[in-house]
């Protein structure tokens, strides 16, 4: 015979904490049911109730305008649109929405109202709280594969831990995700949750953004329910984007636009001499070799802007934008101008992504460096080389923080958050790389800057 465990009772896995909250939320122990399980499995029943009933009551079309109010149609991947819609829209759609003509109030509410009674009480118990909680944004704390995942809310800073198995076997540490985390009584999981998580050096600022316009962090955390719109909303455009990226606008140093410009001029071969003598006395216009009479830089303040060749009976010039071949052309013409005669302008624009832009594509088994097959001694070099890449940025100035120094930075306590946050965003980035040969422990650069370890 098993003895019983009570709920209050050290748990028998050896964590310190009491059973309740351990493993009798994973479901890990044998002595007695799981009670996260009778809750995930209420919170299914529940969600499939509302629906059939929302179905009985309100016109057939009622599910598909709440649709369009929430932005589906925007997201035109078939595979993303139905993650959102099961697992994001669905809860919203019985918990939080209102449909028109129900005065008011959620389908959870008409439910609770009519049909409450013959509910037990964990369902009852569930609704309740579920349609009082608020869509919010959480970032990943710290995940446990296997066993569940801790999330910080974004407004309240109250961290939480879910013992969702799924989730923690997909999650990774510092993602962000836009959900609904509902709790009854001691135990927690996810109600809604965004199948696609934001990574954070891409969108956590704009999430930041997003709570500081309806100044979330100022008001009770139940009013945020009237937010429920402005957070699907941010979603969504950023679902929309990531699905729909917007390519880079390519600029040299000067600000114009990117673009391969090759000009030519032709000349007689007897004039080659005079030409390379005349370019020599130009301003900023130098001969690149002095064993090589035939190539020609044009530099300004350090910047390379035109390489200029002569070769075959041909003067070419090549550069990177319009502006700097009109410029460099006209110089040409006033001081070389009756040595060379004009033939044309060639114009190619670089785009990224595209084949023949100039940017290549690595073949997958490139451009990474094989530890294993390095000797132990090369194996080590490489490794003390990228640590002391990754702790140098302590010490570098970061556009982000002002072309301050994150040890600069980290003086204030407002600094310090950012410098943590930012380097919680390259450990997350870190974190994805399918294939790593290299790992950075990202707390020695929080220790060297006296910041919370993680």
């Amino acid at each position: 015979m098993i003895a019983k465990i009570g709920r209050n009772d050290p748990c028998p896995c050896g964590s310190g904490k009491k059973f309740k909250k351990c493993c009798a939320q994973s479901g890990n122990d044998t002595g007695n049911k799981s009670d996260y399980e009778r809750m995930r499995d209420a919170s299914a029943s529940v969600v499939s109730a509302l629906v059939d009933y929302a179905d009985a009551i309100f016109p057939k079309d009622a599910m598909y305008d709440a649709a369009e109010e929430f932005g589906l149609g925007i997201i035109t991947n078939d595979e993303v649109q139905e993650g959102i819609f099961n697992q994001l829209f669905v809860p919203w759609y019985v918990f939080l929405y209102e449909p028109e003509g129900n005065l008011n109030m959620t389908i959870a509410e008409k439910f609770l109202k009519e049909r409450g009674s013959t509910l037990d009480e964990l369902s009852s118990d569930y609704i309740e709280a579920a349609r009082k909680t608020p869509l919010c944004y959480w970032q990943v704390i710290d995940v446990l594969p296997g066993r569940g995942s801790t999330v910080c809310n974004m407004v309240t800073q109250e961290r939480t831990f879910i013992p969702d198995v799924s989730a923690s076997n997909a999650l990774q540490k510092w993602d962000i995700l836009l959900g609904q985390v509902v709790s009854v009584g001691d135990l927690t999981n996810f109600m809604a949750i965004s199948p696609y998580p934001l990574p954070p050096d891409g969108y956590r600022l704009s999430v930041d953004v997003l709570l500081e316009s309806i100044n979330a962090k100022a008001r009770p955390y139940e009013e945020l329910r009237e937010y429920d719109y402005e957070f699907i909303d941010h979603y969504v455009m950023c679902m929309h984007d990531a699905l729909n990226p917007t390519m880079p606008k390519l600029v040299n140093k000067d600000g114009d636009k990117f673009m391969f410009v090759k000009s030519v001029y032709s000349f007689k071969p007897a004039d080659k001499a005079s030409i390379a003598s005349r370019l020599n006395g130009m301003r900023n216009i130098f001969q690149e070799s002095d064993k090589c009479d035939s190539i020609f830089i044009w530099v300004v303040k350090d910047t390379l802007k035109a390489h200029i060749s002569l070769k075959d009976g041909l003067m070419e010039i090549e550069c990177n934008s319009r502006r700097r071949d009109k410029t460099i052309r006209k110089r040409i013409e006033k001081d070389v101008a009756s040595l060379v005669l004009y033939k044309e302008t060639e114009e190619r624009e670089v785009r990224p992504g595209e084949a023949g832009a100039g940017m290549p594509e690595l073949d997958e088994d490139s451009g990474r460096m094989d530890f294993d097959s390095l000797s132990p001694e090369d194996r080590q070099g490489i490794t003390d080389m990228m640590e002391q890449q990754h702790m140098k940025w302590a010490d570098e100035s970061v556009p982000m923080l002002g072309n301050k120094t994150p040890r600069a930075t980290v003086k204030t306590a407002a600094g310090k958050r950012r410098v943590a946050a930012m380097i919680n965003d390259f450990e997350h980035r870190h974190s994805r790389d399918p294939d790593p040969q290299f790992r950075f422990d990202f707390n020695k650069l929080r220790a060297d800057l006296g910041i919370k370890l993680e």
